[in-house]
């Protein structure tokens, strides 16, 4: 599996390429910068299909859903936990 990294892609793009991104994966640039990118949420699987699309389309070759899936739940699995609250 290939090292893919959404946030590095999409902040490599062109405001128009991001658009282009964006409309291939039938999303839009917002949902993208605000959610996606970021790892906020983890998208379904019919739209994981589209943005490994989108990747394609604006120059990752080598992109693919599984590398994808990775590159979320690492994000995901990474991020720290809340602590619980003592009252």
């Amino acid at each position: 599996m290939a090292q893919l990294n959404l946030y590095r892609h999409w902040r490599g793009l062109t405001p128009d390429q991001r658009s282009a991104f964006a409309k291939i994966a039938k999303t839009s640039v917002n949902y993208i910068e605000n959610h996606l990118i970021h790892r906020r949420k983890t998208p379904q699987a019919p739209l994981i299909a589209r943005l490994v699309t989108a990747c394609k389309r604006t120059g990752m070759q080598d992109a693919a859903e599984a590398d994808l899936l990775v590159w979320f739940f690492k994000g995901a699995s990474s991020k720290k936990k809340a602590k619980p609250v003592r009252g």
